[in-house]
Formats: structure tokens, sequence, C-alpha cells
């Protein structure tokens, strides 16, 4: 009898303009799992259209992943092929910012270029660029 196949919790919308990924991400995090199945995807995108910059538009429901996940996260997110990359991530909710911070922390620690920003704006004007 074969395991019945699990729906990911999560939908990535992805458009490519010029040397730019936007991915817009929807459905339910809270957990390591999901986490981690978005942002394979993003990856494997990433892999396919070699952008320079990366936008991630998280308006997903639920809660972050506690500190811990979210080291694991960074680290198994390492072997992704997202180093090079200038990456902004828009955060909706306004109380999970320091907890996307903190994994922004984790990943600097480990080579990547990562902001959290709470507006896709700001987040645009950091990527095309950078601090001012």
């Amino acid at each position: 009898m074969s395991e019945p196949s699990v729906t990911p919790c999560f939908q990535v919308a992805f458009v490519s303009t010029g040397d730019l990924l936007r991915a817009d991400v929807t459905g339910y995090n809270g957990n390591l799992e999901s986490t981690l199945g978005y942002w394979r995807a993003i990856a494997a995108e990433v892999r396919n259209a070699h952008p320079a910059r990366l936008l991630v538009v998280d308006v997903m429901d639920g809660g972050v992943p506690p500190p811990e996940h979210l080291f694991a996260f960074v680290q198994a997110m390492t072997e992704e092929g997202l180093h090079g990359l200038r990456i902004a991530y828009v955060e909706d909710k306004p109380e999970s910012i320091p907890k996307v911070e903190l994994a922004g922390i984790f990943a600097h620690e480990r080579g990547f270029t990562v902001q959290v920003f709470h507006d896709t704006d700001t987040a645009m004007r950091w990527l095309r660029y950078g601090e001012a």
C-alpha cells in the first residue's frame, strides 16, 4: 500500500523581470517543514532563472518557526545555491519581523546577503541601490 500524497501547505508564484526574481508566498507556515519546502521551491527557481536579486514576499498565515528551527533552516539552505544573491524578504506581519530578523542574522553568519522589510517599496529600493 502506498503512502498518501501530502499537499504542500504553501504556494509560491514567481515573476522574473531582468535580473530580479520575485516570489510571492501564500498558504500556511509555522514549522520547519513548510519553511524548508517553500524556500527549496524558491531555490529551484533561482537555479533555473539565475537572477542577481531575489524578492520574497511572505503573506502566509501562521507564525514563524521557533529560533532553533530557524537556525536549522538556515543551515539547510547553505547548499541550495542562494549565496551570491541579494535577497530582500518582505514580512507582512509586524509582530513576526523580530523572529524573521533572527533568521536573517543566522543567514548573515552563513554568508548570505539578506535583509528583512515590512513593505515591498523599501525592499525594492534596497535591492536596486543597497544601503543609502
